[in-house]
């Protein structure tokens, strides 16, 4: 059997679009028609709905109550829901992006970046789908209690790594791979983080544009949580960069009063490293993470370039780090 992650990525033109993501099954590959082969999609609609999964600590970069918020109170020009709010699904929120079989081949493992989130889904000995489940990734937790050694937020020649109370990552892995120790699952992920945009609606903003240096909210019609106010004046206290990007997805912002979002926690996306989940029958749960170990090692190897922006997106077109493939 082969498996396809569907991730329906949404686009965006004088309105959005967003399709359901979803998984299929693709069977009898090898026959002696291409008639043959069998395609079974499996339908990410019974994992629940926006309050469901909010609940269980799955990220949604869009529910439904913040479309409304962003469309009809944010104040911005350009951002037509109206299409999706029209007929809208929580499935359009979740985004398979890479999947992995497990060892003996009767579960199948599909990550969820944009999501924070993993699915499993089983199988009976027979091949029949049996049960769908949904796993959060979790937060890693720059704080004093958070077990790291700490995150580097000052934009200087130097690499010094500090704890923030209240200040969190979304994991948000790109890539997973899946291995069997001993008979038991593990799925291994590679933290990458990653975010939504569609017209003038930016999952992803600068922390200097939500939260001014008194701790004001920027955005229109959105108050903040007396908690987040204190950890981001004492972030900038304390010399952290006040662009540093910051979600405004579920897991930062509680939306459930369209008029009046609440900025509850400080969340930035990917949570530099990598990190080791076993595979239990009821639930995903995490055995090992990187820890601080990436910002140590890449501030001692290259202090200069530490929180630096070198992608396919900011790159310069004629700049060396672009052209050095030849």
């Amino acid at each position: 059997v082969l498996a396809v992650a569907n991730e329906g990525d949404g686009s965006y033109e004088a309105g959005l679009r967003d399709p359901e993501g979803s998984v299929d099954l693709i069977s009898n590959l090898h026959g002696e028609s291409p008639t043959q082969v069998e395609v079974h999609r499996v339908s990410l609609r019974d994992l629940g709905d926006d309050e469901d999964l909010i609940k269980k600590g799955v990220h949604l970069p869009l529910p439904l109550n913040a479309m409304v918020y962003w469309q009809d109170f944010s104040g911005l020009a350009d951002v037509n829901f109206t299409e999706v709010r029209t007929d809208y699904r929580t499935a359009i929120n979740l985004e398979p992006k890479n999947l992995g079989w497990s060892g003996d081949g009767r579960k199948l493992f599909v990550n969820l970046q944009n999501n924070n989130a993993l699915v499993t889904i089983r199988f009976s000995k027979h091949g029949r789908r049996i049960s769908t489940r949904i796993d959060a990734l979790g937060l890693k937790d720059w704080s004093p209690r958070g077990g790291t050694e700490g995150i580097d937020l000052v934009q200087d020649d130097d690499c010094k790594l500090a704890k923030y109370n209240g200040f969190f990552s979304l994991r948000h892995a790109d890539s997973i791979k899946v291995v069997n120790v001993d008979g038991r699952d593990f799925v291994l992920t590679a933290n990458e983080g990653d975010d939504k945009g569609y017209g003038d609606f930016e999952e992803l903003q600068k922390e200097d544009e939500v939260l001014d240096g008194k701790g004001r909210v920027l955005l229109q019609n959105m108050v903040a949580t007396r908690s987040v106010v204190r950890n981001h004046l004492r972030k900038l206290a304390r010399g952290a960069e006040p662009d540093t990007r910051i979600g405004l997805g579920s897991t930062a912002v509680d939306y459930s009063v369209p008029g009046r979002p609440v900025l509850n926690r400080l969340v930035s996306h990917g949570a530099r490293g990598i990190s080791i989940y076993r595979a239990d029958r009821r639930a995903l749960k995490l055995a090992w993470d990187s820890g601080s170990d990436f910002e140590r090692e890449q501030c001692a190897a290259f202090p200069w370039a530490h929180n630096g922006l070198q992608d396919a997106s900011f790159a310069p077109v004629d700049g060396v780090l672009y052209n050095a493939s030849g």
